[in-house]
């Protein structure tokens, strides 16, 4: 499985594979994105009505939280005894 975090409190960008921190990024400065612009996953558009890049395969179980999670709080999402 693969996480992703960012913490805007240090500017730091973390990408956890397999439960274990992969990659880490500090001085990243916050995303900023116009309001009619909406989120998306798996799709990128780089202005309002144009999808490009679409992701040729599957994402499960996708979500947001409002604090960036621990590689701990991320491999506990995907432990079997929390399905």
């Amino acid at each position: 499985f693969v996480g992703f975090t960012y913490d805007i409190s240090t500017s730091t960008v973390k990408l956890i594979v397999d439960g274990s921190v992969d990659t880490t990024a500090t001085g990243v400065t916050t995303p900023s994105f116009p309001s009619n612009v909406r989120t998306r996953i798996g799709v990128n558009e780089p202005w309002p009505g144009s999808l490009m890049y679409n992701l040729n395969g599957l994402i499960d179980e996708a979500g947001f939280w409002n604090k960036a999670l621990s590689s701990e709080e991320i491999a506990d999402l995907y432990s079997p005894f929390n399905h």
